[in-house]
C-alpha cells in the first residue's frame, strides 16, 4: 500500500512506529476490525504530518501493518480497504486509481469533508436544485452506511462513491466546490474532468464522422436519384407515347363497338317498342271496347245512397260522382269494373273514373295526373252529373291519417272543382248544373 502513497520510504515508517506505538488503545477496537484499520489510517498520516513527511504513504503503512501485525487471526484472507477501493473505483468504470490514491490514503477526512459538503449544500436551493435532492440524499446514505460491510467492501464502495460523487460534480459543473471542501478530490476531479472532455470529444468526433457518412451517403442517394429520376422520366415518356397510341386504337376500335352496339340496340329497342305499343294499343282497345260497351247500359239495378236513380240520358254521356266506399264501388261491379283512361264520352251510357290501380302514388299526383283531367273532359263535353252521394259534410270531408287534419276528399274536391267551374248542386235530382 504504500506504493499508492508514493513509495515515500521515510514517512511510512514514521506512521508505522507512530502506529505501533499507540497499538494498546486501537487494541480497543478489535471487535471492529474495519473502523480499527481506518483508526490506524488516520494515526500512521497524523504522524507523517508532524513528522514533515508524506501523510499518504505513512497512513497507508500504518494501515498494513495494522492488518499485518494485529489482525492477521480476525481479518479473513489479505483482502484490504485498498484493495477493494482499487477495484471498487474500477467498477465505477476508471481504469486505473492512480487519481484517487489522495482519497485512499484519507479515508476518514474524504468522509467527513463529504458529510459537511452535503450539509453545506442542503443551505443552498442553488446547490441542491443543480444536482439533486435525491442524489444528495443518495451521497448521504451511502456515508452513513460506508463502514457497515467488511473492510474490503468498505474499500470498494468508498471507490464507487468516489467515482459517483467525482462524476456527479465534475458533470453539474461544481468541481472547483468539491475540490474546496474535500481537497482529496484534487486529482480525481482532474482526471474524470479530462475523461469527461475526452468522451465527449469523442462523442463529437464520432457525430462529425456520421454526418460526413451522412453527407457522403446524402451526396451518393441525390446522385442515386437523379439518374432514377432520368431513367423514369425517360420511361414515363415511353410509356406515355405507348398509352396514347394504345388509348387511340382503343378509342377508334370501342367507336366503332359502340356504333354497332348501338345501332343494334336501337333496332332492337324500335322493335321491343313497336310490339309493346302494338300489344299496349290493342289491350287499351279492348279495354276501352269492354268500358265502352259496360257503360252503354241506360239503366243500373244499383240504388246510390243519394236516392237518385241511375238512368243514362240518350244522345248524351252520364257522368256519375260519390265517394269509393259508399257508391262508386258497387256502381263500377256492376258496370264490369273495367280499368281504363279513356276519359271520352259514353254517348247513351255511364261514365266513371276508374283506372288501373298501379297509376296512383299520392292524392296530389292522382289528381292532377289523371282526376283533374278527366272532369275538364266532362265538363267540356256538357256531360249530365249525377251525384250518386249526397253532398255532405262527412262525404265531402276526411281526416287524413297521417297527420290528422280535416281535408278535403277526392269526391269534396270534384265538388268543389265544380262549383269553381261554374256549377252548382240540384239537390231535387241529385245533379250538378250550370248556374245559368
Amino acid at each position: 500500500m504504500s506504493d499508492l502513497g508514493g513509495s515515500n520510504f521515510a514517512s511510512g515508517a514514521l506512521g508505522a512506529g507512530v502506529n505501533q506505538a499507540v497499538q494498546k488503545e486501537l487494541s480497543k477496537l478489535k471487535n471492529k476490525p474495519d473502523v480499527w484499520q481506518w483508526a490506524s489510517a488516520v494515526v500512521g498520516a497524523a504522524a507523517a504530518k508532524a513528522a514533515g513527511g508524506d501523510a499518504t504513504s505513512g497512513a497507508s503503512v500504518a494501515a498494513s501493518g495494522t492488518k499485518n501485525n494485529e489482525l492477521s487471526d480476525i481479518i479473513l484472507h489479505p483482502i484490504t480497504v485498498a484493495e477493494g477501493f482499487v477495484d471498487g473505483v474500477k467498477n465505477g468504470g476508471i481504469e486505473t486509481a492512480e487519481a484517487f490514491a489522495d482519497i485512499i490514503a484519507h479515508p476518514i477526512d474524504t468522509l467527513n469533508g463529504l458529510k459537511e459538503l452535503v450539509a453545506d449544500i442542503y443551505n443552498d436551493p442553488t446547490l441542491v436544485q443543480k444536482i439533486g435532492a435525491d442524489a444528495l440524499a443518495g451521497i448521504q446514505q451511502r456515508i452513513d452506511t460506508i463502514t457497515n460491510g467488511s473492510a474490503y467492501e468498505t474499500g470498494e464502495e468508498l471507490g464507487r462513491l468516489a467515482v459517483d460523487v467525482g462524476l456527479m460534480f465534475v458533470d453539474v459543473g461544481l468541481a472547483t466546490k468539491l475540490v474546496e471542501k474535500v481537497p482529496t478530490f484534487s486529482r480525481a476531479t482532474e482526471a474524470l474532468s479530462d475523461m469527461r472532455a475526452a468522451e465527449r470529444a469523442a462523442q463529437e468526433a464520432k457525430i462529425a464522422e456520421e454526418v460526413a457518412a451522412a453527407e457522403k451517403a446524402a451526396q451518393e442517394a441525390a446522385q442515386e436519384a437523379e439518374r432514377l429520376a432520368q431513367e423514369a422520366k425517360a420511361a414515363e415518356e415511353a410509356q406515355r407515347i405507348a398509352e396514347a397510341k394504345a388509348a387511340e386504337e382503343a378509342a377508334e376500335a370501342q367507336r366503332i363497338a359502340d356504333a354497332k352496339a348501338a345501332e343494334e340496340a336501337a333496332e332492337a329497342q324500335r322493335i321491343a317498342d313497336a310490339k309493346v305499343a302494338e300489344e299496349a294499343a290493342e289491350t287499351q282497345k279492348v279495354a276501352d271496347a269492354k268500358a265502352a260497351e259496360a257503360s252503354s247500359k241506360a239503366n243500373l239495378d244499383y240504388i246510390t245512397t243519394s236516392g237518385v236513380k241511375l238512368e243514362a240520358t240518350p244522345g248524351k254521356t252520364t257522368s256519375v260522382l260519390g265517394t269509393f266506399k259508399a257508391d262508386t264501388k258497387n256502381i263500377l261491379d256492376e258496370l264490369g269494373n273495367v280499368k281504363s283512361t279513356d276519359f271520352g264520352p259514353r254517348d247513351g251510357g255511364f261514365n266513371l273514373l276508374n283506372t288501373p290501380d298501379e297509376l296512383y302514388k299520392t292524392s296530389e299526383q292522382f289528381w292532377n295526373q289523371y282526376n283533374k283531367p278527366w272532369l275538364d273532359n266532362v265538363i267540356e263535353r256538357k256531360d249530365v252529373i249525377i251525384l250518386a252521394t249526397k253532398p255532405t259534410a262527412d262525404a265531402l270531408y276526411r281526416i287524413n291519417i297521417d297527420t290528422g287534419v280535416k281535408e278535403l276528399s277526392g269526391f269534396g274536391k270534384e265538388y268543389n272543382y265544380l262549383l269553381d267551374h261554374g256549377y252548382k248542386f240540384d239537390s231535387s235530382t241529385m245533379q250538378m248544373v250550370p248556374k245559368n
